[in-house]
């Protein structure tokens, strides 16, 4: 449990700020052979793209949290996994952060 909050607190912001501050070289070879597949598919142009991979993280910590340690609490579970999947589909359909356009 608390692996996994640390996780969260600590690598997620992390990783936000390091591809923040790459965002220029998002572009150049030596930096997609090396990040690259964090970033796979999205567009490099928009920093917005950026947010999508990290709350893909942050949802399946929060969805395997669930599993293990709210298994009693069926309700909640469902309540938060609906809501999660409305706000990534709200962010999909504001923000097309990838290259292929297929919504």
């Amino acid at each position: 449990m608390i692996g996994s909050f640390l996780f969260v607190i600590v690598f997620v912001p992390f990783m936000l700020l390091f591809y923040l501050r790459k965002h220029e070289l998002w572009k150049e070879e030596e930096f997609e052979e090396k990040y690259g597949s964090f970033l796979e598919s999205l567009i490099p142009e928009r920093k917005s793209a950026l947010f999508y991979p990290i709350f893909f993280i942050v949802r399946r910590v929060v969805i395997a949290w669930q599993g293990v340690y709210m298994g009693e609490y069926f309700l909640i579970q469902i309540h938060t996994l609906y809501g999660m999947t409305l706000l990534s589909l709200f962010y999909l359909i504001s923000f097309r952060p990838f290259e292929d356009d297929l919504m």
